[in-house]
């Protein structure tokens, strides 16, 4: 009788050993996708280009066929494509982004 009871307390430790090691096994996989995860959030940010929201303002349009308009009329559009671009870029973003009238010009 004692030795039946020895043996079912050894079982019983060993099926509650085997259980620890299964969910602390589970445990650290969690861990593991949650981890994954945060790190390729992280790392789609930092490749993902910021939100350039006036691009899509009618105020930016507008403003960026006025000044392709006077680009090709001076020639410039033709000559330093990168340069019109850059300029055109650099203008419309303070016309569509100014709250004090700043590149207002062009939006007229």
């Amino acid at each position: 009788m004692v030795q039946s009871l020895t043996s079912a307390k050894s079982k019983f430790l060993s099926l509650v050993k085997m259980q620890f090691k299964v969910l602390l096994l589970s445990f650290f996989c969690i861990l593991l996708v949650a981890c994954v995860g945060e790190n390729e959030n992280t790392n789609n940010d930092t490749k993902s280009e910021p939100d350039k929201w006036w691009e899509r303002t009618d105020k930016y349009k507008f403003c960026y066929g006025k000044i392709t308009a006077a680009h090709k009329a001076n020639g410039l559009h033709k000559r330093n494509r990168l340069k019109s671009i850059e300029v055109k870029k650099a203008l419309c973003k303070i016309a569509a982004t100014s709250k004090t009238g700043e590149g207002s010009y062009w939006l007229k």
